[in-house]
């Protein structure tokens, strides 16, 4: 699943994850809120995009829901003071700023569930 606010950024990185082997976007939302309600589809990866601070509280309430080990969690500039606590919550957190070859490292070393 992918949770970004803005539909261009959100449609390039499910873009950009859809060109990976064996990676499929399942579901997009908008806000942290919708991934909430997604928890139905019960996702292998939640990548999360998080544009500014004030989103990095619900980042718990995605870790219980989905589990910290499911959770990949993309910061901007506004959120890297914030890196180590949103850490806690998420074994992967990556700035935006990183390379994508490491976004796809952090997805595939997730591993599937069975189904």
């Amino acid at each position: 699943m992918l949770v970004e606010r803005d539909l261009l950024v959100r449609a390039a990185l499910a873009a950009l994850i859809s060109t990976w082997k064996g990676v499929h976007v399942v579901a997009e939302v908008r806000t942290l809120k919708e991934a909430l309600a997604q928890r139905h589809m019960s996702p292998d990866v939640v990548v999360v995009s998080l544009g500014r601070v004030v989103e990095s509280a619900i980042i718990t309430d995605l870790s219980v829901a989905y589990g910290p080990d499911r959770l990949v969690v993309l910061l901007g500039q506004d959120a890297e003071d914030f890196r180590f606590e949103i850490g806690r919550h998420s074994h992967r957190v990556l700035m935006k700023s990183a390379p994508p070859h490491k976004l796809k490292k952090a997805i595939e070393g997730i591993p599937v569930r069975p189904r």
